[in-house]
């Protein structure tokens, strides 16, 4: 314990003995240390007011393409003047900097022809900024019809000489203020929940619901969902390779590359696209399915002509068909129907468009019997559509969905559809 006293004492000693000693060698002509010096010079620039450039409003958010109004203060709270003012715009890749439509005001002086040495753009010129005067400064900011979203920096730049009191040299000075803008692509934040990211999958996400939404109408099929979730991952497979394929379209046809820039007129583009692969791919399928499924699927309401036309494209379909009565009427089963129903048509009945009196009239009668006995639908078909024979049916006139009760259900005997309009029904 005594030492550790001891040991202060001895401390305090020396630090009030060593600034004597300094000042005493001072007086005896040997320098101060240099670290004093420069310390007490450091402490006074630091003290010093510099004028202030500073944004006191501007916008916080921009659309790309927008444009807004923004403030500038440009304060010299010095007793030193300023001359030769330049202030000029320090721009971002994707905002523009420029003066308002009326120009920056009657404080400002008109520019020299040479005052845009750094090759930024101009705003404003003052050929003096007095000692403790401020100036407010109008520009516009605007963003590109193509930006990067996200934070960017904006900024203005005041280039000038400094003119002391005492009359020293006029000395260079640069002083810059700068703000923080948001920029964003419009619509993308609503239709975006994740942000501009999915933007990347739309052209997918469309194309795949509107397939979806238009299978529904034809062939309307509901074998597949009637939406998506886009935060399910397992979409991934199907939405990625149309999206992709949209934006190799865009980069070749435009030349415009997404993944660095892109602009609400993009956003359309990728609409546009992605809703015009939904249509191309729907009717590929529509084509597909009717060729293999659809022209011979029977509907209630068929005429007897649409008939023919659906037994002929089923292969292996003849003109004898299971026949059944229903109110004494004569129907021919073509297929199940819905709610345990089945798809009937009554009986088809022609009759020839001539006479039959030329040999080429009844050269064609006979290939139209020949064609009905052997089951030859298209020579129907061909006869019909050239006139003749006309086709007509019973009862409806068209295809019915009917109940063919069970009494009749396991006495369908194959009958022919077709028979002459003057011969009884059977």
């Amino acid at each position: 314990m005594e030492a550790v006293l001891s040991f202060s004492i001895a401390l305090a000693v020396l630090t009030a003995v060593a600034p004597a000693s300094m000042a005493v060698a001072g007086s005896a002509g040997m320098p101060a240390p240099a670290e004093t010096t420069s310390r007490e010079a450091f402490v006074s620039a630091q003290d010093a007011p510099v004028p202030e450039v500073v944004f006191v409003s501007a916008p916080t958010k921009l659309n790309d393409g927008q444009s807004g109004k923004a403030v500038v203060h440009i304060t010299n709270r010095t007793p030193d003047a300023y001359r030769n003012v330049v202030i000029t715009a320090l721009d971002d890749d994707d905002i523009d900097i420029s003066p308002p439509d009326g120009g920056p005001g009657t404080r400002f002086t008109p520019c020299p022809a040479d005052a845009a040495t750094s090759g930024r753009p101009v705003l404003a010129c003052l050929d003096l900024l007095p000692p403790r005067t401020s100036v407010l400064l109008d520009v516009r900011v605007r963003a590109h019809p193509q930006v990067r979203t996200g934070k960017q920096s904006i900024g203005v730049v005041m280039e000038c000489g400094r003119v002391a009191a005492g009359g020293e040299p006029e000395t260079p000075s640069t002083f810059v203020g700068v703000r923080d803008v948001e920029l964003a692509v419009f619509g993308v934040d609503a239709i975006s929940p994740f942000g501009v990211g999915t933007l990347f999958v739309l052209p997918g996400l469309v194309a795949v619901l509107l397939f979806l939404l238009l299978v529904r109408v034809y062939p309307r099929t509901s074998s597949l969902p009637e939406t998506l979730d886009i935060k399910d991952l397992r979409i991934l497979p199907v939405v990625v390779p149309p999206a992709a394929l949209v934006y190799l379209t865009v980069f070749l046809v435009f030349g415009r590359n997404l993944t660095e820039r892109v602009g609400t007129s993009d956003v359309a583009v990728l609409f546009g696209l992605g809703m015009a692969l939904g249509i191309v791919v729907w009717l590929v399928v529509v084509f597909s399915w009717y060729r293999a499924i659809g022209r011979r699927r029977f509907k209630t309401g068929d005429r007897p002509v649409k008939v023919l036309e659906r037994l002929c494209a089923t292969k292996g379909a003849t003109l004898k068909l299971p026949r059944f009565t229903i109110d004494q009427d004569y129907y021919f089963h073509l297929a199940p129907g819905p709610e345990g129903k089945v798809l009937a048509t009554p009986q088809l009945r022609y009759e020839f468009s001539a006479q039959g009196d030329s040999e080429q009239e009844r050269k064609a009668r006979i290939q139209f019997f020949d064609a009905v006995d052997n089951d030859d639908i298209a020579l129907v078909l061909h006869a019909v559509r050239t006139g003749t024979v006309t086709i007509s049916a019973d009862g409806p006139g068209h295809v019915v969905a009917v109940d063919p009760g069970p009494a009749d259900a396991g006495s369908r005997e194959k009958a022919p559809l077709l028979t002459e309009r003057e011969d009884d029904p059977e």
